[in-house]
């Protein structure tokens, strides 16, 4: 995942409450985020698929993807504190930082793994 330190000393973090939705599937999706506290819960459809937590980022895909259209729901599952990276601040990261596009397409490819085993399991 990429490093949390990057982006701890942001000034523009936002924060939800329990409950309170971060995205919802089918949304346009312009900025990613990184989880800097408390946890979030991740649905596909009525299904939930995974818990994140502080270190990880969601919203990712819609950046790198062609639609630009959130592919989840997210929800805040305890009071979450995030820090919102859009698509100029993506890129600069991308060009300026390869290791972090490496540990983005990691997060990618691990979240793949993880949806192919529990399309699996069902």
């Amino acid at each position: 995942m990429p490093s949390l330190e990057m982006f701890r000393h942001v000034d523009n973090v936002r924060t939800f409450e329990p409950g309170q939705p971060i995205f919802s599937f089918g949304e346009p999706g312009n900025e990613m985020f990184c989880i800097l506290d408390g946890n979030v819960d991740v649905r596909v459809g009525e299904h939930h698929v995974m818990s994140l937590g502080a270190g990880e980022i969601i919203g990712e895909m819609a950046l790198v993807d062609d639609d630009h259209v959130r592919t989840a729901n997210v929800r805040a599952a305890t009071a979450v504190t995030v820090a919102p990276v859009d698509r100029r601040q993506f890129e600069f990261l991308i060009r300026n930082h390869p290791t972090f596009a490496t540990e983005v397409m990691k997060t990618i490819a691990d979240r793949l793994r993880k949806m192919n085993e529990y399309v699996a399991s069902q």
